[in-house]
């Protein structure tokens, strides 16, 4: 349920404000239709969808056998390997699927996996690093957490990459790697078009769709994959940024320290 006060402040929890007024109550089936009329504003079919959004899993499957993700997994009781990806679906297969709403594009497709996971990241400051003579892989270079409109709730990694770059003067043309939580295809699709960034080093392994979305390891999970991918292919800077509850966005700019 979302709150608003008589300033148009939006929040999940009204004793934030005095004069809190409830203005929406979002269903699951809500949150669908918003991002199906998301994808039909950006391409008309679950198969563009899929190619311009670079999500083939069949692709995503081979780096994975290629060892892309071999760094980035702790062996667990010798399970190492992801296995949302599957290598045996096609474009065609994808496409086929029947939306989850009827008369609306949006299917199991071009949507996140749902997916069990654990991850974990190290940050520390420059002292602790001196301290215990640690090694960085990236230094943060800016974080910010920025709002857009509470109701529509997918864009708000557009505004908020904006006033990442307008605050850290590092320009997107300087960014080589961009990963960004695949909540649906339209998400990353929106975000593409809007900040008319490159579509080939935008979740160049893989995005939720194939690898899933672990609700509270996406973050941490990003952000590993964006760190390996920098210093795999000598990448200077890099950014993650991923949609959040209530219309907000995070946006972390790395900076390669390997």
């Amino acid at each position: 349920i979302i709150y608003t006060d008589v300033d148009g402040v939006y929040t999940t929890d009204p004793r934030q404000y005095k004069n809190a007024k409830k203005i929406k109550k979002i269903f699951y089936d809500e949150m669908l239709e918003m991002a199906s009329l998301g994808s039909k504003v950006m391409q008309p079919t679950s198969v563009q969808d899929a190619k311009l959004n670079n999500i083939d899993i069949q692709v995503k499957s081979s780096f994975i056998s290629k060892g892309f993700f071999k760094d980035e997994i702790v062996s667990v009781e010798g399970f190492d390997t992801d296995e949302t990806p599957r290598a045996e679906t096609s474009l065609e297969k994808m496409a086929s699927l029947n939306p989850l709403i009827d008369g609306h594009d949006i299917t199991a497709a071009i949507s996140s996996q749902n997916a069990d996971a654990s991850s974990a990241i190290l940050i520390v400051s420059e002292k602790i690093l001196k301290e215990h003579n640690l090694t960085p892989l990236a230094r943060i270079a800016h974080i910010s957490v920025r709002a857009d409109d509470p109701i529509w709730m997918l864009t708000a990694p557009m505004p908020a990459t904006e006033y990442a770059v307008q605050k850290s003067g590092i320009q997107l043309h300087d960014i080589g790697l961009v990963e960004i939580n695949e909540a649906f295809a339209s998400v990353a699709m929106a975000w593409q078009k809007e900040m008319e960034y490159p579509m080939d080093q935008i979740n160049t392994n893989g995005g939720a769709i194939a690898l899933g979305h672990p609700l509270g390891a996406t973050g941490a999970r990003l952000m590993t994959t964006l760190v390996h991918n920098m210093k795999r292919d000598n990448i200077k800077y890099g950014l993650q940024t991923m949609c959040e509850g209530g219309g907000q966005a995070n946006v972390t700019i790395l900076e390669n320290c390997s």
